[in-house]
């Protein structure tokens, strides 16, 4: 295999005999195995046997992949992209070659470095992304020019050229393929001499330029057909040259070269549509409209159809493209979570410490709210003790005194009973879950959900009956005092139907002391209470007295 290596540049067709002669039982291991199949298809490819079928790369794959040295896996993958691409599978040949790339970064190998990027350029352009292609192809170049190889100089500079030209850059198209060409005199390549020339005069021609500009580029094209074709025009350049004709009013002559070169080339592509446009032109100018509009219309159809089918592609092709897009990025995100490593496992770390620490902080602050409710729970346990019997009576002679039988006493009643029963169940719970606080903070907090619902119903009867008790004072301070919200309404009720502040709180489940006197606060600011030696109940006794003798007057 060695001696196949060293042939594989000069003579790549004897290497290729020798790796085939090769005794398949001599490839014992797989270090020997991958080896002969990446030498096996470099010599196809230098031998130009297109394969498409990865069974043989894949081998060189399978083991370069995790061992061997950078240069032989930058082969191994860039092998396996031309399979892909030879396949038609451009989303797998450029991420081949985006792996190929990585590793030939790293070598010597400046061959390789630019057949990569040439043959990546060329995937992208296959991809219709000219942008892609112009920057692969232009990353080629130097490794080329470092070399000195002509050769493959002159097919980037060249497909470069082209891809300028189709991203709308037609001067910089020039530069380029001017740059090919003289590339290709000094190869004495005559292929590429007559098609590179032939594309510069495609873009002169798409570009418009003047009919002095068209015969200096006639006069230039007409000597190379006498250097290096006999003075022959190739057929591929007829509707060029018939161009040039219309455009010098040779209308014969163009007519002649068109409809011959439309006779020998009758399947229309998207390279040779543009004839059937000079034709049309032609025809119009001789006066022949009718072969004219025939010709257009030819023109038009094969162009639709053409367009259809450059869409469908295009739509494709896109597709494929931000795939590929999307497979380079994963795989640089890829390298820098290699690079980044320990730092992210440090990271990762630091990070669960730092929600361990939130998780207990939280964990704390939970057993602190509820050790902090259960305090307060407490203490309302404590305080509704004391003036359970105060609150009992406080009903019973509202409840005597009160002579309004209606629907919304017998529903305040209904409800104050009920919560009284609750609370002398609340204080038996007490007694009972002593030793479990836990559980008499569970059968509290329901208590508190319970009793929260009705509240509202609550609030609306002691409105109601306290407005009708007492000379309608509810309405009074609505109406003096609109900033009054209806719990705040509730609390002057509560206070007209003679209940003191500790019952008030104790009927209204305000476990926070402070909670009660801020909402007398509030009230005492709406109400223009300002003397500190005023207090609430004062004023609302002294309001009923002063709307009960309006009352009587009237």
């Amino acid at each position: 295999m060695n001696h196949a290596e060293e042939l594989m540049s000069e003579h790549p067709d004897s290497a290729w005999h020798i790796l085939e002669s090769i005794d398949r039982k001599a490839l014992d291991s797989r270090r020997i195995r991958a080896r002969h199949a990446l030498l096996s298809s470099q010599a196809l490819d230098k031998n130009y046997i297109d394969v498409n079928n990865d069974s043989l790369i894949r081998i060189a794959i399978d083991y370069y992949a995790k061992h061997g040295s950078y240069e032989d896996r930058a082969k191994a993958y860039y092998y396996h992209a031309i399979v892909q691409g030879n396949a038609s599978n451009t989303e797998a040949a450029i991420k081949a070659l985006v792996i190929a790339e990585e590793y030939a970064k790293k070598t010597r190998d400046t061959l390789l470095n630019g057949l990569i990027f040439s043959y990546l350029g060329d995937q992208y352009y296959s991809q219709y992304s000219f942008d892609g292609a112009i920057a692969a192809y232009s990353s080629a170049i130097p490794f080329f020019e470092t070399l000195n190889n002509k050769t493959y100089l002159l097919y980037v500079l060249w497909r470069k050229g082209v891809s300028l030209n189709l991203a709308d850059n037609p001067q910089q198209a020039i530069e380029c393929l001017s740059e090919a060409q003289t590339i290709a005199v000094d190869l004495e390549d005559l292929p590429a001499i007559l098609d590179i020339t032939a594309s510069i005069g495609g873009i002169k021609i798409g570009r418009n330029d003047d009919i002095v500009s068209l015969q200096t580029y006639k006069q230039d094209i007409f000597n190379i057909y006498n250097r290096y074709a006999d003075g022959e025009i190739p057929v591929e350049h007829y509707p060029l040259i018939g161009y040039i004709y219309w455009q010098e009013g040779r209308i014969d002559s163009a007519r002649i070269l068109c409809n011959r070169y439309y006779s020998l080339q009758p399947h229309i592509t998207s390279l040779n549509v543009g004839v059937l446009s000079i034709l049309s032109q032609v025809e119009e100018s001789d006066g022949n409209y009718k072969k004219a509009l025939f010709y257009e219309r030819l023109y038009s159809n094969y162009s639709d159809s053409l367009n259809m089918e450059w869409r469908n592609n295009l739509v494709q092709n896109l597709e494929r493209k931000y795939r590929t897009e999307y497979f380079q990025k994963s795989y640089a995100a890829l390298k820098k979570t290699s690079w980044y490593a320990m730092v992210s496992l440090i990271l990762v770390i630091a990070i669960i410490i730092i929600l361990a620490a939130v998780v207990i902080a939280s964990y704390k602050r939970a057993i602190f709210r509820k050790n902090q409710e259960l305090s307060e729970y407490e203490h309302y346990i404590k305080e509704s003790k004391t003036h359970y019997a105060e609150l009992t009576h406080e009903y019973n002679e509202i409840k005597r005194n009160l002579k309004i039988p209606n629907e919304h006493s017998q529903t305040l009643f209904v409800i104050l009973e009920n919560r009284i029963k609750s609370l002398q169940k609340l204080l038996e719970l007490a007694s009972i879950c002593e030793t479990n606080p836990d559980n008499f903070y569970r059968q509290f907090k329901e208590h508190l959900k319970v009793a929260s619902g009705k509240n509202q119903e609550l609030a609306n009867d002691v409105i109601a009956i306290a407005n009708l008790s007492c000379h309608g004072i509810i309405d009074y301070l609505q109406k003096s005092y609109p900033a009054l919200s209806q719990r705040e309404l509730c609390y002057c009720g509560f206070i007209c139907l003679g209940f003191s502040p500790e019952s008030i709180r104790i009927l209204y489940n305000h476990t926070n002391t402070y909670s009660i006197y801020t909402l007398r606060s509030k009230i005492r600011s709406k109400l223009g209470i300002t003397n500190d030696s005023s207090n609430l109940e004062k004023y609302i006794v002294e309001l009923k007295k002063y709307l009960g003798k309006t009352v009587d007057f009237i």
